[in-house]
């Protein structure tokens, strides 16, 4: 009887330890954890209350006192390991220490994870050998969002996975959204986050560049001492953002698109007919946006 009691108190400790770590690893009670903790505690009942002579005897002597006060600074401290160890856990912290900051994302793409409201799935098809920077990559930004998962595959040793998205290349990366997928052949921060901006964004906003009365021109590369005539180099900034890029020619158009996000004027040498002018007027007056550039 005596053993059993004995047996009890070392069972209902195992069991409270048991539920405790699942408790910590799962983070959300259920009937398995609620299950150890009460067997658990009724054990330990059981047992001091089967004990309690030999544990009043136990401590009543001097020398014991002693004993208690350090296995009390022992438990005290296996808490506060325990605490921090949980903390560490639940909480961890990157700091890039690179001069250039060459492992940190940009802010651009920290935006786009944060704000992310449904799943994003992205499968890499690399040899098992060849993996090793897409996946520092991938991890980064599943460290960012929990909506953001991922996988690698090699296509050569599961072909089902590599046959299930048609012509599938090393180096390919699939991104899928709730509804659309993308292919990107690059493992480049600037091409996974515009995949992700494509899957999860309803619509693209673009920025119309207004022509026909000399303007600088988007499509042509700076010129000159000042670079008077070419725009190319803002042209592909903003795309490198994530923004489409389209020339307007408003006399022909007779009116600014509905999914104009700005309507950029670049220094036009010639003025603007009346009926430009009031197109936009009347899309300012809506709320439109424009960026309206004079030269000096």
């Amino acid at each position: 009887m005596k053993r059993l009691l004995n047996y009890s108190g070392i069972l209902g400790l195992l069991l409270l330890i048991a539920g405790g770590l699942i408790y910590v690893i799962t983070t959300t009670s259920s009937w398995l954890i609620t299950t150890f903790l009460i067997l658990g505690g009724i054990l330990i009942l059981v047992y001091v209350v089967g004990n309690l002579q030999k544990i009043q005897s136990y401590f009543s002597k001097r020398s014991t006192k002693y004993s208690t006060n350090a296995i009390v600074i022992s438990i005290i401290v296996l808490v506060i390991l325990g605490l921090v160890n949980f903390v560490a856990y639940r909480h961890t912290y990157r700091i890039d220490t690179t001069a250039n900051h060459q492992y940190s994302l940009s802010e651009q793409t920290h935006k786009v994870l944060t704000h992310l409201k449904k799943d994003v799935h992205v499968i890499g098809f690399f040899r098992t050998e060849e993996n090793r920077r897409a996946k520092d990559l991938f991890t980064e930004y599943a460290h960012i969002s929990s909506k953001f998962s991922y996988e690698l595959v090699d296509p050569d040793k599961r072909p089902a996975i590599a046959r299930k998205y048609g012509r599938i290349s090393y180096g390919t990366i699939v991104v899928q959204g709730p509804q659309k997928i993308e292919r990107i052949n690059k493992t480049t921060e600037e091409e996974l986050t515009n995949a992700i901006i494509k899957v999860t964004r309803k619509g693209k906003k673009w920025i119309y560049f207004l022509e026909g009365h000399g303007e600088h021109d988007i499509d042509q590369a700076l010129s000159g001492p000042k670079g008077r005539e070419g725009m190319a180099v803002a042209k592909n900034a903003l795309m490198s953002q994530y923004y489409g890029v389209k020339k307007l020619m408003l006399i022909s158009e007779k009116k600014i698109p509905e999914d104009c996000a700005v309507l950029v004027i670049a220094g036009p040498r010639t003025g603007l007919l009346q009926i430009e002018r009031n197109i936009i007027e009347n899309y300012l007056d809506k709320g439109g946006k424009a960026l309206i550039m004079i030269d000096p």
